[in-house]
């Protein structure tokens, strides 16, 4: 486990945070998640979001970090995370991501907005995503399979949301059976 904290150099706690452990800064309160982690923390947070995408592996637009990576000592990169002002910090060897005190939060509530707001049309496109990924080979099917559940169950609960006569008629057809 990592020993300092990149935004303020004080020494960095293990903690567990959704079942995986990270380190943490007494400090400052940023957090550093090795690895993917960031991901695992952010389904375990908001698990319907599952499918979005992974900032770590498919961001674009790095811009140069004064911090420096907790595990490897290299040169960390800023990545603005999308539709929203929260920016993550990553080595880009992979060690794992740093956030700032409250930014998890704040990733977390942007992911329920997405879920929240993601029209039907939307999650079957990214349905479809899902499935030209494994057939391009960029995802394990075993991974695809989860989040196309996932985005099944949204897409269920969204078309009775957009389209009041399918809870009508469903609720009409329980009455009867």
């Amino acid at each position: 486990m990592p020993n300092t904290c990149p935004a303020c150099s004080t020494a960095l706690r293990p903690i567990v945070l959704e079942g995986v452990a990270v380190a943490h800064c007494g400090d400052c309160g940023g957090t550093w998640l090795p690895g993917h982690r960031l991901d695992v923390v952010l389904d375990a947070l908001v698990p319907d979001a599952s499918w979005l995408d992974d900032l770590l592996t498919r961001a674009h637009g790095a811009q140069d970090s004064n911090r420096r990576c907790p595990s490897c000592d290299g040169s960390m990169e800023t990545l603005l995370w999308p539709d929203t002002e929260v920016s993550v910090d990553r080595c880009p060897s992979g060690c794992g991501a740093w956030v700032d005190a409250g930014e998890l939060d704040r990733i977390a509530a942007h992911r329920v907005d997405v879920v929240v707001q993601k029209p039907a049309s939307e999650l079957l496109k990214a349905i479809a995503r899902e499935v030209e990924q494994v057939a391009e080979g960029q995802e394990p099917p075993s991974m695809a399979v989860s989040e196309i559940a996932d985005l099944l169950r949204l897409l269920g609960r969204r078309v009775f949301v957009q389209v009041p006569v399918v809870a009508a008629g469903a609720n009409a057809g329980s009455q009867h059976g």
